[in-house]
């Protein structure tokens, strides 16, 4: 019996989606185990190599994972695949589905007649049993179905009188060290031959319950973890066969990694690894909010790792609402406090359009983060997924979502004549905050990604809150003072961030759909100029104006110390110093974005002198106990870009498109676009050491 599995990506512009189908190659390995030479299996994520294939054999079941990125892909090979072979069995599996709503799942299924089951959870037990069934009884779907319900635990499928069947939905396997690894019996091995990066599980379950989040359902609560053995094996294969593996990017897909005795095991061993192969460039992970000690140890023993951190919101009423457990605020500090010591990097995340959230309670939230010190800060807009408590009728209820429609970023495409757009569904406002709020806070965003999260205005920022100033204050300053620049690129980059905003917001499914089918506009997704990640876009467009837009930033923040500190001499002379400071490190981030040839290095830096120290007064947070004042002294620094940093962005082409590059910068180490500084004095001794 012929299996097809798909896992679809997009790659019409760029392939954003570019790691390995982990989860097919789970199922694949798992059934292959048991039906052994009963079944032959192939693996898909190429939407047109898996159409080609069909054309010329068609498999007997086709099974396809559904996610936000990949539905409506997913929905019209099914329809083709039907059309090619009328009796072939269609099995469709992920997380983007109603399961926490029967009737909901019910109509879902109806409304998509081409579907023959749904796996919800878990797919290698369910999809084992429908291979099972179809192997021993045909596959005639109607009579399977009718005949023989009990074979099909785990799957819902509507039956013959238009009922909604499903029997021991979300079975699991209780040591899942019995599913073969799909990476050691070389199942994705064609997919790291190309060149996608490695997506890895060392633990499947969330203890948490987080009411926007798949993993918040009760079927996830339950932890199960790969040995240690195993997945140092599968880390040492995945390093034999990527093309080269110091380029490769590791996706740990854990939900709260850190939090286990054995992940620290593995980081320890997965350093030393390192150090041996270069193996991998960067690590994806999500951290873990609980055990504290725990996850900071875990994030100290490899240099890739940063800390996550997210907590979403830190208003005790919105927490409360969308059952969310944060650590203690003390917490929170102190470990943002511990990886300063070490010049490590937390990442943590808030969401946009939460329950109960006002314009304040996220104002504070981003205070609060800020003030802890915490690095790179991203706000995502609250997406309404299938499946999860967020998305229910009671909770739309209860919160008034202002419900619009977005293009996920790049992911559309045209296949067999048809084009099709994946979309979701994210909520722009609630009955606590306006549109007009919503749309405030992304532009206060905007200054806190190309400000606060670039490392060169960080003794900016320390400076500030060393005067005692509010940092979104600042922030508000510098929204009101860019209008005075008229045409020039501070002002317009921002009033075109508010007007994509805006713009990538439809009221159904249908418009957005009629909008983009339309061959003008689609052109505008094929240029990039439409349909893309604003945040990602506009940050590479700010790194690669880093020179206009240093100008802007440290110009207002010159007036700003005028209009507070009009009579003080002392902080208006630092303040110059902090500005010759940004400026040398804003040429360098320039040149490194838009002059190849130019960029800064150890032999030929940007050299700047300064009044004050500044590298060495303000690279941390400082308080005025320990700092009454400053010491006058003039000093010499020289600014430059790491060599390997330039070896990275060079061994790309020079003539990168917004997205490419956008995609390019997210990517890589997140060090690499920040310059060195170094004093002068210093320069031979560090050269020689080296």
């Amino acid at each position: 019996m012929k299996i097809f599995i798909g896992d679809l990506a997009h790659s019409t512009i760029i392939i954003t989606n570019n790691h390995t189908p982990l989860n097919i190659g789970f199922i694949a390995a798992y059934i292959k185990s048991i039906l052994k030479d009963k079944v032959d299996i192939r693996l898909y994520k190429n939407p047109d190599k898996l159409l080609d294939d069909i054309k010329k054999d068609p498999p007997d079941i086709l099974g396809l994972s559904n996610y936000i990125w990949c539905q409506s892909v997913s929905e019209d090979i099914f329809q083709f695949y039907k059309k090619i072979k009328k009796d072939g069995i269609a099995v469709w599996g992920g997380p983007n589905f109603p399961v926490n709503e029967l009737y909901k799942a019910k109509q879902y299924l109806i409304d998509r007649p081409y579907v023959d089951f749904y796996i919800p959870f878990e797919g290698e037990t369910p999809f084992l049993n429908i291979a099972k069934a179809i192997l021993q009884f045909g596959n005639e779907v109607k009579g399977l179905k009718s005949l023989h319900p009990e074979c099909f635990d785990g799957s819902f499928f509507i039956s013959a009188n238009n009922e909604l069947i499903g029997n021991n939905i979300g079975v699991q396997i209780k040591d899942i060290n019995t599913i073969p690894s799909p990476y050691l019996n070389g199942w994705l091995d064609s997919f790291l031959k190309q060149g996608l990066h490695p997506m890895f599980e060392t633990r499947r379950g969330c203890p948490f319950r987080c009411s926007y989040c798949h993993t918040g359902l009760s079927h996830y609560n339950r932890g199960r973890s790969f040995s240690l053995d195993r997945i140092k094996k599968e880390i040492e294969y995945i390093t034999k066969v990527f093309p080269d593996p110091t380029k490769a990017h590791l996706s740990i897909t854990d939900s709260n990694f850190g939090m286990w005795p054995q992940d620290l095991e593995f980081v320890k061993w997965l350093n030393n690894h390192t150090e041996r192969t270069g193996f991998p460039l960067s690590i994806n992970s999500s951290t873990g909010k609980g055990r504290t000690e725990l996850v900071l140890d875990t994030v100290m023993s490899h240099p890739k790792l940063t800390l996550t951190n997210s907590v979403q919101s830190l208003d005790e009423n919105v927490l409360k609402a969308i059952n969310r457990i944060n650590l203690p605020f003390d917490q929170l500090k102190y470990s943002q406090a511990e990886i300063d010591k070490k010049g490590k990097i937390s990442t943590p995340e808030i969401i946009l359009g939460l329950p109960v959230e006002t314009r304040e309670s996220h104002l504070n939230t981003l205070r609060k983060i800020i003030n802890i010190g915490s690095n790179l800060i991203t706000q995502y807009t609250l997406m309404l997924l299938p499946g999860t408590e967020i998305y229910t009728d009671e909770s739309r209820e209860e919160y008034k979502y202002v419900a619009k429609y977005r293009l996920i970023p790049t992911q559309f495409g045209e296949y067999e004549g048809k084009r099709c757009f994946e979309i979701e569904e994210v909520s722009v406002g609630t009955r606590d905050l306006s549109f007009e709020e919503y749309l405030e806070m992304r532009v206060v965003f905007f200054f806190i990604q190309n400000v606060y999260s670039n490392n060169i205005y960080r003794p900016l920022i320390n400076y500030l809150i060393y005067l005692g100033e509010d940092i979104i204050d600042f922030f508000s300053y510098l929204l009101k003072k860019r209008k005075e620049f008229g045409d020039e690129f501070p002002n317009k980059v921002i009033e075109n961030y508010i007007n994509d905003t805006k713009g990538e917001l439809f009221n159904s499914k249908e418009e957005l759909v009629a909008y983009y089918s339309d061959d003008n506009n689609y052109k505008d997704l094929l240029s990039g100029k439409k349909g893309i990640n604003l945040s990602h876009t506009y940050r590479s467009v700010v790194f690669c104006n880093a020179k206009e837009w240093g100008d802007f930033v440290t110009s207002i923040f010159h007036e700003y110390l005028q209009e507070k500190y009009p009579s003080s001499n002392e902080i208006l002379k630092i303040g110059n110093s902090i500005i010759s400071h940004i400026k040398a490190q804003a040429e360098c981030q320039y040149k490194f974005f838009q002059d190849r040839k130019n960029i800064p290095t150890k032999k030929n830096p940007i050299k700047a002198e300064l009044d004050f120290d500044i590298p060495k007064i303000l690279s941390n947070r400082i308080d005025k106990v320990k700092y009454p004042s400053f010491k006058e002294e003039k000093v010499a620094y020289s600014y430059f870009m790491r060599d390997d940093a330039i070896d990275h962005i060079k061994s790309f082409p020079e003539d990168q498109g917004r997205v490419n590059l956008a995609l390019i910068i997210l990517r890589m180490d997140i060090s690499y676009s920040f310059p060195v500084y170094l004093k002068v004095e210093n320069m031979q001794k560090i050269e020689d050491k080296q």
